[in-house]
């Protein structure tokens, strides 16, 4: 999995902080339209491991990018809510994901994929059902 000393994901996850810096980018016409339309200045996203499992850290498995480094990354732990307004990991019952501000190191030969995950989407999808 490793090409040029640096694993096959190095690539995906410096485009993807690239999207998320997007979001956060000040226009001088604009404002941070982006953010604003959007409703977040974060990609959330999933990670599996390389025996395919879902990679959990003290029992969160939501990530936000924070940096790439050539080995590792460094990733914001993301705290999963219900729409009771309780805590959940459980991916059927999340309705809304909140930074943390606890970062975490992880080493790039442990992962082996990368699944975003479309919160306002699953929230339309539960308003649509209710």
């Amino acid at each position: 999995m490793k090409h040029n000393n640096k694993s096959i994901l190095y690539e995906p996850f410096q485009e993807l902080l690239a999207l998320q810096n997007q979001l956060c980018q000040q226009s001088k016409y604009y404002g941070a339209l982006l953010q604003q339309r959007l409703g977040t200045d974060t990609i959330p996203f999933v990670l599996m491991t390389t025996v395919g499992e879902r990679l959990s850290v003290n029992g969160f498995c939501c990530f936000r990018l924070e940096m790439v480094e050539e080995s590792d990354i460094i990733v914001q732990l993301l705290q999963g809510y219900s729409v009771e307004d309780t805590a959940t990991a459980s991916f059927r019952e999340l309705m809304y994901l909140t930074k943390t501000g606890q970062m975490t190191k992880l080493p790039l030969q442990a992962i082996a994929a990368i699944q975003l995950i479309d919160v306002p989407l699953q929230t339309s999808l539960w308003n649509e059902k209710w």
